[in-house]
């Protein structure tokens, strides 16, 4: 229904604006979700039931980590990382340059990243940077990102992962 009303013209546009021309993108975006990443989208649950035997067996749990890599079974599912191979890894790099600290980490197909910082670990807050934005990529990239540093005495820096 969205999708049939946001080709359409007159009073069941949507969004209702005042044009007249027809946004031909908006639609194929719309249109490729739903054929391209919708049938792929995995509650928690789903993921459990496609990665273990036995959902309820301890190693399939949340805070679980059956393949000793020092990542739960809830961050593998976020950076769609298969949790019984260590080897199937999320990695992000770090380093001070010329006084400003660095990263750079590998987005994930439908999941949201955030960068955020706090002075004292337990307050967060995301990191004020236009680039700093919840974005759901498409398709799985690199992203780089560089946060000053001066002026900081102590700072803590960390990426959140949201799922949809």
């Amino acid at each position: 229904m969205v999708l049939t009303r946001m080709g359409s013209e007159g009073a069941s546009r949507m969004p209702p604006i005042g044009s007249n021309v027809i946004d031909t993108a908006g639609p194929q975006l719309i249109a490729d979700w739903i054929t391209n990443e919708l049938p792929t989208w995995q509650t928690y649950e789903d993921w459990q039931n496609t990665q273990f035997t036995d959902p309820s067996a301890p190693e399939a749990a949340l805070e679980a980590d059956p393949d000793g890599d020092e990542r739960t079974n809830a961050f593998e599912f976020l950076t769609r990382t298969l949790p019984k191979d260590n080897q199937s890894a999320w990695d992000l790099t770090s380093e001070v340059i010329e006084g400003n600290y660095h990263i750079g980490y590998p987005t994930v197909f439908g999941r949201a990243s955030i960068i955020e910082v706090s002075i004292d670990a337990v307050t967060w807050t995301p990191w004020q940077d236009p680039e700093n934005q919840l974005v759901y990529p498409a398709i799985p990239a690199t992203a780089f990102r560089q946060i000053p540093t001066a002026g900081i005495n102590r700072q803590f820096v960390r990426l959140r992962f949201l799922s949809r």
